[in-house]
């Protein structure tokens, strides 16, 4: 009796740990979120970090960093006009540099450009490359992608919508709607970009 009732409390346990591996943790954006995005540059691979220092009605500040061998930190202001109506991003960054955007965004999309894509209503959108210049027509993809993002140490998979430009379908960003802001979680273009940890 003694051991059926170990084995029991043993399976229990067992269980309620694997339970507790697959539990998806909520993704939020707020002060003290830290993003950390791959990029794969023509072969050249780092991490760009982006800690959130404030999100509100007013906007979005980060400070942002590259790892080696890039090296380059800076800081970013997105206002609150940028995240509700900009369509064209910001992808380009100097070192040490410190701006505002009003009319652009980065590593997020604005509402109006989430808002009329999700409902197949016509979009424009300058994905800020350098090999296909100026606005594109927008469209979303038929099929979601899946992605594997550790929060908070724990592994957990998200599902994304994707949009892509209809004149050059290798331009493609997924994102994800997340409070009231619009996350990109991966984007493809001049070089690869992909959410692969966020901590707070």
């Amino acid at each position: 009796m003694k051991i059926k009732l170990s084995i029991i409390v043993f399976v229990l346990i067992l269980s309620n740990v694997f339970a507790q591996e697959i539990i998806n943790p909520v993704l939020t954006i707020k002060s003290g979120i830290r993003l950390i995005y791959q990029v794969d540059n023509r072969g050249k691979v780092y991490d760009f970090i982006v800690n959130i220092t404030e999100a509100n009605k007013n906007g979005i500040k980060f400070n942002w960093e590259m790892t080696a061998p890039v090296n380059f930190t800076g800081k970013i202001t997105l206002t609150a006009q940028a995240l509700a109506k900009a369509n064209s991003l910001f992808n380009y960054f100097q070192n040490n540099s410190d701006e505002t955007l009003s009319n652009q965004t980065t590593v997020f999309l604005s509402y109006d450009v989430y808002k009329k894509v999700i409902k197949r209503k016509k979009c424009t959108l300058d994905f800020g490359s350098r090999t296909t210049v100026g606005s594109s027509d927008v469209l979303l993809d038929s099929s979601k992608k899946k992605f594997s993002v550790k929060i908070n140490g724990v592994s957990s998979e998200i599902e994304c919508p994707v949009l892509y430009a209809a004149d050059n379908s290798s331009l493609r960003i997924a994102f994800l709607k997340v409070d009231d802001f619009v996350l990109i979680v991966e984007m493809q273009g001049d070089f690869i970009i992909y959410l692969k940890e966020v901590t707070n």
